[in-house]
């Protein structure tokens, strides 16, 4: 459905996409999954034709965006507002434009809870109501195509499951960026990782968490703790202000419960294959 041929984007003698090839299947839920600044909503501009990359392609249905956008509904980082119009006449034009009724949307705007927002002005929005006026407006034409930056942004969980569940009606394929972690795993049939402009890996979240961290204990230590009292193979990364050890040692694990009280052990996640990938198998 949406296919990814070698992209490269250089901006200022330094690529901000780099060899991005990779394909999306037909109702497949795809996420793009990586911290801001990576490059996520570079490519979801690529992909509208926002930006035109320097090399590569992108093809919906093996065409140009703009031959299949009235099958497509796009969800931008920044939702694009008429800021003087109110929510009610930025969807009816649209409408017009689609050539729908303005009725078929009554449903998603109470799920969205904008039915006291729908008559205000869109300058006067709050950032999560320009999220849920945004997400309208991609749905207005029922397209079977989505292609979603950071659709949940800054919403709360009820209110992330409300949308997610909006989305995955009438067998839609999904493309979707995002930053939050769970929110992949729940609901992406396959990831792919982005770093500094790069994939540097696309799979499904079970494989993710089998394939490349096959360990059963992640402890945080703080930055005092020496690395070099523990087994060279015991795997690490630096995170914010704290070590991440992988390990399934027994005494690994005994030895750091034994040097610091400031240690903490949980299950790993998707963004633990993340921190991996960027340092032992990324760039």
């Amino acid at each position: 459905m949406i296919y990814f041929s070698d992209i490269n984007l250089k901006i200022s003698e330094h690529f901000a996409i780099q060899n991005v090839g990779l394909e999306v299947r037909q109702g497949e839920l795809f996420a793009l999954l990586g911290p801001n600044g990576m490059g996520k909503s570079t490519l979801i501009d690529i992909i509208t034709n926002v930006i035109h990359p320097n090399s590569g392609m992108v093809k919906i249905c093996g065409r140009d965006f703009h031959e299949m956008k009235k099958h497509v509904g796009v969800l931008y980082e920044y939702t694009p507002m008429f800021y003087y119009s109110t929510v009610k006449e930025i969807l009816a034009y649209l409408c017009v434009i689609y050539n729908v009724r303005f009725e078929r949307l009554k449903t998603y705007i109470e799920k969205l809870q904008m039915r006291e927002k729908i008559d205000s002005l869109a300058k006067v929005l709050s950032k999560g109501e320009r999220r849920k006026a945004g997400i309208l407006f991609a749905l207005v034409h029922d397209p079977s195509i989505l292609i979603l930056d950071e659709p949940t942004a800054g919403m709360d969980p009820f209110m992330r499951d409300v949308c997610w569940t909006i989305f995955k009606q009438h067998d839609r394929t999904i493309f979707f960026t995002t930053h939050y972690w769970d929110e992949a795993t729940e609901h992406a049939d396959r990831i792919a990782f982005i770093s500094r402009g790069k994939i540097i890996g696309i799979d499904t979240p079970s494989s993710f968490l089998s394939n490349y961290l096959n360990c059963q204990q992640k402890i945080s230590v703080p930055l005092t703790f020496d690395l070099s009292t523990i087994d060279h193979s015991v795997l690490y990364v630096l995170n914010d202000d704290k070590y991440l050890i992988y390990t399934q040692n027994e005494e690994a694990i005994s030895h750091i419960q034994k040097s610091t009280d400031s240690y903490s052990i949980s299950s790993i996640d998707l963004k633990d294959v993340y921190l991996y990938l960027t340092k032992y198998g990324g760039d």
